[in-house]
């Protein structure tokens, strides 16, 4: 199992035992845990996140609201610097490739 692999199964649990202690925690009668928990398989990782912080939200209620605020606002934070970061690297590669084509210039014989 490869690195990414890994980290997927890690997530994949991670999200697992929150829905049960969730899922447990929870108010709603045992046929609808049950119908949740019979298709929560089927869902993506984005629609289980949904559901987690959905029934967060319902069972811990503000603080939960504001814990998931937050993890929006550092996504988004994560989001920009990461295309600072491209941003960054993008003209680091131009200016060395200016750098480059400088050098290569003058290193070229004057064809005079």
């Amino acid at each position: 199992m490869n690195k990414e692999e890994t980290q997927q199964l890690g997530q994949a649990e991670q999200f697992g035992k929150r829905i049960a202690m969730l899922l447990a925690v929870s108010d709603m009668p045992d046929d609808q845990k049950a119908a949740w928990a019979a298709i929560i398989p089927k869902m993506t990782f984005e629609q289980i996140d949904e559901f987690t912080d959905a029934l967060s939200v319902k069972q811990l209620g503000p603080a939960a609201a504001e814990l998931a605020d937050l993890k929006k606002e550092l996504e988004a934070i994560k989001t920009k610097r990461n295309v600072k970061v491209s941003d960054a690297v993008q003209k680091a590669e131009d200016d060395v490739a200016a750098l480059m084509a400088e050098i290569d210039a003058k290193d070229q014989p004057d064809s005079k």
